[in-house]
């Protein structure tokens, strides 16, 4: 049994041991900068996809909304597929007590006029009430009021920080401009925070509009005896309130919607509450779990190579260092110290690999917006974002240090079956041999890069025959225009 100022001892020699360890791997590490930089350019690849996968991911699944107090937003749906009308916001928004709040909001990909410029924007059509109930504040003029929802008003938007930026120069007159919206003009009445880009992750919103002004939707409104536009539902809970309570105060609701109703078959699947993460409509998530595992077993793939890599250039390494690794035994460094020097070598260049893989995440959802397929209807995913929180940085660093602690394996066996008396008589340059363990990784790295190349193949082979595919009527010199 340690004694208290025994423990201190040992922490102390510990903490001074790993100072020395790593400040021996810088040196080393310093020395062969080319070995170094492609060693960590290599990792950069492979934590860098993995954190990109892992963004998007994060954003479809567990991300909350950048709003005050948003454990206490939910959404609404009927269990996760079935779509909910405006008719039932209408029903729902006046009748709930576990509610502080209940707005709607509708995505879709649509066009901006600005000046010269057209955009292919993403847009969210909301009920006047939208920012009140999620709490979010303009940073420039205002958000919508009731009055903007009556008839003959003139059609206000709220556009994103982006746009306000890029377009508009941040300038304070911007309340007050006027932008067209496919056919319909609208006013420029604020700005949304640089930190909200909308209900509808992982798409960017740039620009929001009541929905009743929108173009397609006006018509459906209009009719009160129609069930409406399907819409997002989001509530904020009141205080001391439950989702569990929420819910079942709106089951009531519900089941005077479904008598009032009966011919809609959509109202046979029951309305249903769940805390607001990533994606709001948890059916969709259902929907794209096997292309979310696709994406996660090529990133595992892309990271194992890397790994294989590093390892093979470790190894090399190694070899040439043979006779300094028996020298240093001979003078009584154990093999536990030597494997920790080899883990804080590996470390570092896991640690500059990861922090290389983060600057690249940062500029990687453009190209993920421009390649991935559309997953979310009408979007086209064309403003996906990757964002680096709490989770994505934790992830980063958990497989900074898994690959440090796998490729630092190899070099590690490799010593620890080194013949001393062997070593010692090899010059640098004789010591450059062949290993089993090498052999092994060139295999499997080439096993790995096989899996992947031919994976792609079939995808880019899939993808060219979708492109030739007869649809049964002529296809030249038509074009494609939707409507609704």
């Amino acid at each position: 049994m340690k004694l208290p100022g025994e423990s201190v001892i040992w922490l102390r020699r510990a903490i001074s041991d790993l100072q020395q360890d790593l400040h021996y791997a810088l040196r080393m590490t310093g020395r062969n900068p080319g070995y170094a930089a492609a060693a960590m350019l290599c990792l950069a690849m492979g934590i860098g996809v993995n954190s990109a996968v892992f963004s998007l991911l994060d954003g479809m699944y567990f991300r909350t909304l950048p709003v005050p107090h948003n454990d206490r937003i939910v959404a609404i749906d009927r269990n996760g597929a079935m779509p909910v009308f405006w008719r039932d916001y209408l029903a729902l928004r006046g009748g709930l007590r576990a509610f502080s709040g209940l707005t709607a909001a509708v995505a879709r990909g649509t066009f901006m006029d600005i000046e010269r410029s057209n955009l292919a924007i993403e847009a969210e059509a909301v009920s006047a009430n939208y920012a009140v109930v999620l709490g979010v504040k303009a940073v420039a003029g205002r958000w919508f009021t009731p009055a903007d929802e009556s008839p003959g008003a003139e059609p206000p938007v709220v556009i994103s920080e982006r746009i306000w930026k890029t377009y508009f120069h941040r300038a304070s007159s911007v309340a007050g401009s006027y932008v067209r919206i496919e056919s319909q003009w609208y006013r420029i009445v604020g700005v949304a925070p640089a930190g909200f880009r909308g209900v509808s992750p992982p798409v960017t919103i740039d620009a929001w509009l009541p929905l009743e002004t929108f173009p397609i939707f006006r018509d459906q409104l209009a009719d009160p005896q129609r069930r409406g536009p399907e819409v997002n539902l989001i509530g904020r809970l009141a205080q001391r309130e439950t989702v569990a309570r929420a819910g079942a105060e709106m089951a009531v609701i519900d089941t005077h919607l479904r008598q009032d109703f009966p011919q809609v078959k959509e109202y046979v699947t029951p309305i249903t509450t769940h805390v607001f993460r990533g994606i709001i409509c948890s059916g969709l998530l259902y929907d794209i779990r096997a292309i979310a595992i696709l994406l996660l077993a090529v990133a595992l793939i892309v990271l194992l190579i890397a790994c294989v890599n590093v390892a093979n250039l470790l190894l090399s390494r190694a070899a040439v260092r043979q006779r300094e690794m028996a020298l240093r035994r001979s003078l009584g460094a154990s093999r536990a110290r030597l494997l920790r020097q080899g883990i804080a070598e590996s470390l570092i260049l896991a640690v500059g690999g990861a922090g290389i893989g983060i600057l690249f995440v940062a500029g990687t959802d453009r190209v993920l917006s421009s390649f991935l397929p559309a997953l979310i209807p009408e979007s086209g995913l064309r403003g996906i974002y990757l964002e680096m929180n709490w989770r994505v940085a934790g992830f980063t660093a958990a497989a900074a240090l898994l690959c440090a602690l796998l490729f630092s394996l190899a070099p590690a066996l490799e010593a620890s079956s080194l013949d001393l008396f062997t070593a010692l008589k090899m010059n640098t340059r004789s010591g450059r041999g062949r290993s089993a363990q090498r052999d092994f990784y060139v295999v499997a790295q080439v096993s790995l890069s096989l899996v992947l190349l031919i994976a792609a193949g079939l995808l880019l082979r899939a993808l060219g025959r979708t492109s030739h595919i007869d649809p049964g009527f002529a296809t030249d010199h038509r074009i494609y225009i939707r409507l609704f």
